[in-house]
């Protein structure tokens, strides 16, 4: 039996990357508005954006590192998210 945190649950945190809205957020919206936009982007704008792409760059690497997400890989993806977070709400 196993039991949280690793509970065999890597492949929902690569679904998650690949299938989630954060992905089409970052890939339909904020690039082109980041390239095309009339005014400069806020300074809270580009940061969340930067910290989108790194923690589903992360997720990526982590992926292909070892062939699948293990434990430990998949815990520095939430911890990394819960950092993101916490910035965004210190912003």
């Amino acid at each position: 039996m196993t039991t949280w945190p690793c509970g065999g649950r890597g492949s929902a945190v690569v679904s998650e990357s690949f299938n989630s809205n954060t992905l089409n957020f970052l890939v339909s919206v904020t690039l082109p508005a980041l390239i095309a936009g009339i005014a400069a982007p806020a300074a809270s704008t580009v940061l969340t954006v930067q910290w989108l792409f790194g923690i589903t760059a992360a997720t990526v690497i982590f992926t292909g590192y070892r062939g699948g997400l293990r434990c430990g890989e998949g815990l520095m993806v939430m911890v990394l998210y819960l950092v993101f977070v916490a910035d965004v709400v210190a912003a």
